[in-house]
């Protein structure tokens, strides 16, 4: 196995090197799709292959990038370093309650390490519109293909022990909580309903601004229908909220109700034909977890959760606080909520980042997704936004910031709205102005 590992980093490291712009475009095949259990606790601090591959493309691109030019594309990059900075000196103040938990907070500073070097490398990928579409057809493939990989795991649960990293039950079903659910490479439900909130608002976005090319609506619908589809696999309650809220929101301010009701209608149907041969049992599954009893149980428990922490915040609230280890620690709770997270695993500094962190989302996406000429970068836009509002309600009772491919793909998309909203800025277009002619299908 080690030598496997071995001869692995070689050849990525040699692919890398030749050609580091087409070994880009595999990013999203290897953070979304990457087996996490076939090389498991092979690396040191369960480091994987994946992670590997972001840190050797960002070296690789840092020594030959073009520096008259990567000034400007800074922005995201400075982002990504104030939320890992932020985090990193939360877990710091809790490590000088809790020493024993070092490991904890080496192991997620160095996650950030490289979601931060993710963002490096998409701001030197992702400058120019041909760019944003091969990457987002990158993007679309790898995520259809990770929710194949989901509904196959459901299927036949033998395939999820190359992602799975749990204990394998004998009755061939991965057992997690309550219900069956299997997640392949998603790795959970909160990260597969996550994922899923995303990709059906991206979706959403791109049919209703139709982009020139037909391979991208084909993604879209084809992405929601799996999307669907996994949710019924994963069963996710914020999911299903969060979907549930952002589509009122749509139905309320988008122009274009009608269409949003009817792929919302052929969705549905299509992503429960999918799951054909277990469509009786996903139903009931899901039906048994939005029981009134049920619902209003979990409730309790997350209300109590919720008193608890708030009752007994950190004494470093003002600064980092103490993040979620010591916090485990501390109250032998879990916040379960985005906004109990940020506040009181992060404190003021994390309340900060993420006004800056959001601030700079809608700015940047709003003026993209109302006055950009091409209709992709309008459509990705008005995505981000809409995923926004869903993954908003979603972390009312989740908490989104901790799931890695979620980091990966705000950036990711941020990456595409700040290049977008620098080339309105740098063609002198003014909110409103003339630009306002080449909304095209623009969704107020």
């Amino acid at each position: 196995m080690i030598s496997a590992v071995w001869i692995l980093l070689l050849v990525q490291g040699l692919a890398i090197v030749v050609a580091p712009r087409r070994m880009a475009l595999l990013i999203w095949p290897v953070i979304l799709l990457y087996p996490q259990n076939l090389f498991y606790d092979v690396l040191p601090y369960n480091a994987g292959l994946d992670d590997i591959f972001v840190l050797l493309l960002g070296a690789r691109l840092l020594l030959s990038r073009d520096r008259r030019r990567s000034s400007s594309y800074r922005q995201v990059v400075i982002l990504a370093v104030a939320l890992w900075l932020m985090q990193t000196l939360a877990e710091g103040t809790g490590v000088l309650r809790y020493p024993d938990s070092l490991p904890e907070m080496v192991k997620t500073a160095l996650k950030g390490v490289v979601v931060v070097v993710f963002a490096g490398v998409m701001s030197q990928v992702v400058r120019t519109q041909k760019e944003i579409e091969l990457f987002t057809t990158s993007f679309l493939i790898s995520i259809v293909a990770a929710f194949i990989v989901v509904v196959l795991c459901f299927i036949d649960p033998l395939l999820g022990q190359y992602w799975e990293v749990t204990t394998f039950v004998e009755d061939d079903r991965f057992r997690l909580g309550a219900e069956w659910r299997a997640f392949g490479p998603l790795l959970g439900p909160a990260a597969a309903g996550l994922m899923v909130c995303l990709m059906v608002a991206l979706g959403l976005g791109i049919l209703l601004h139709r982009p020139q090319r037909l391979l991208h609506r084909a993604l879209a619908v084809a992405g929601i229908i799996l999307a669907l589809a996994v949710l019924l696999v994963c069963k996710s309650r914020s999911a299903i909220v969060g979907l549930g809220g952002m589509f009122v929101l749509m139905s309320i301010i988008s122009r274009r109700r009608l269409g949003i009701v009817v792929l919302m209608v052929i969705g549905a149907l299509v992503g429960t034909y999918f799951a054909y041969n277990n469509v009786g049992e996903l139903a009931g599954a899901l039906g048994s977890r939005l029981e009134s009893g049920v619902l209003d149980e979990a409730f309790d428990v997350r209300m109590e959760h919720w008193q608890t922490v708030v009752a007994n915040p950190s004494p470093a609230i003002l600064l980092f606080s103490e993040g979620l280890p010591a916090l485990v620690r501390r109250l032998d709770v879990a916040p379960h909520n985005g906004y109990l997270d940020v506040i009181f695993l992060w404190g003021l500094g994390g309340i900060i980042i993420f006004w800056m962190l959001y601030s700079r989302l809608f700015k940047w996406s709003r003026r993209v997704a109302k006055e950009d000429p091409h209709p992709l970068s309008r459509g990705l836009a008005w995505g981000l936004i809409w995923a926004t509002a869903a993954i908003a309600i979603y972390a009312l009772t989740a908490d989104p910031w901790y799931i890695t491919n979620y980091r990966f793909a705000t950036y990711f998309l941020l990456t595409i709205v700040w290049v977008r909203y620098h080339r309105l800025q740098g063609c002198g277009v003014r909110p409103g102005g003339k630009a306002a002619g080449l909304r095209l299908g623009a969704v107020r």
